[in-house]
């Protein structure tokens, strides 16, 4: 009887185990998906810095013509 309650046991174990591992992984995709964001966010940034630059060139160039 003492072995049939330690395979039960073993059994729970290895479900929580499957669990965690479930969990990880979700982990890992939601820090995956967060980089990828910080990504975009970082090329938005950028994008934002060259047309700022483009702008300020336009309105030197507005101020040399006038």
């Amino acid at each position: 009887m003492v072995s049939g309650q330690q395979s039960v046991v073993s059994s729970q174990q290895s479900a929580v185990s499957s669990q965690w591992s479930a969990v990880s992984g979700q982990q890992s995709a939601v820090s995956s998906q967060q980089s990828a964001v910080s990504s975009q966010q970082s090329a938005v940034s950028s994008q934002q810095s060259a047309v700022s630059s483009q702008q300020s060139a336009v309105s030197s160039q507005q101020s040399a013509v006038s």
